[in-house]
């Protein structure tokens, strides 16, 4: 997906049985973007490159998100969508 002038990647890693085969799938190669991981525990060493954790939840006819930041580069986005949300 494009965003504004960055790039996010949607990774579903449900089939992905380990972090060798999804380097070889081309992880490496979505480096110039966001990437957003369902099912990371399928590939637990990445853990440790994530930048915003997101847990999405059904709530009444819609759906809430809770997006908390786990390095610097994820307080930054969490800073800016704050400031975003003020302004609206």
């Amino acid at each position: 997906y494009s965003v504004s002038n960055s790039k996010l990647y949607h990774v579903d890693l449900y089939r992905v049985s380990d972090e060798e085969e999804l380097r070889y799938l081309g992880w490496n190669e979505l480096e110039d973007g966001f990437r957003l991981v369902e099912w990371p525990e399928r590939a637990p060493g990445l853990n440790d490159q994530a930048d915003l954790d997101l847990h999405l939840a059904y709530q009444d006819e819609g759906r809430v998100a809770e997006l908390n930041a786990v390095s610097p580069r994820g307080e930054g986005v969490t800073r800016a969508l704050s400031g975003a949300e003020s302004k609206s």
